[in-house]
């Protein structure tokens, strides 16, 4: 009984952790996709109307220190992805990240900084 027991908590560990690696998956593709892209526009666009005189250099910096903020945490959205991903692959005895695409097939790897 307690080896069926072992089993089951490592099932749910393992579960746990794809859910962590997805989770951080779709965070980091938000802020990369969605979030950081809108904010470096905001940014240009308060730029532009203090330039004319327009705007004001605090809602500037304020839009600079929100960008920032995204890129933060994109990149923590990032490094939570490969953490989980490393103790998944300690969890199932892998020897390295790329052993990951043998159980979850490819494609699913992190977020490139392309775009």
């Amino acid at each position: 009984m307690e080896a069926r027991d072992y089993e089951l908590t490592i099932q749910e560990d393992i579960h746990k952790l794809l859910i962590a690696i997805d989770a951080g998956r779709r965070n980091a593709l938000l802020f990369r996709d969605q979030i950081i892209p809108r904010s470096r526009t905001g940014l240009d666009a308060l730029r532009a109307a203090w330039e004319s005189g327009r705007g004001t250099l605090t809602d500037v910096l304020e839009a600079r220190r929100m960008l920032l903020e995204a890129e933060a945490m994109y990149a923590q959205a990032v490094a939570d992805q490969y953490t989980s991903m490393a103790e998944l692959v300690l969890c199932c005895g892998l020897g390295d990240l790329q052993a990951l695409e043998m159980i979850t097939g490819p494609g699913s790897a992190a977020p490139s900084k392309e775009k």
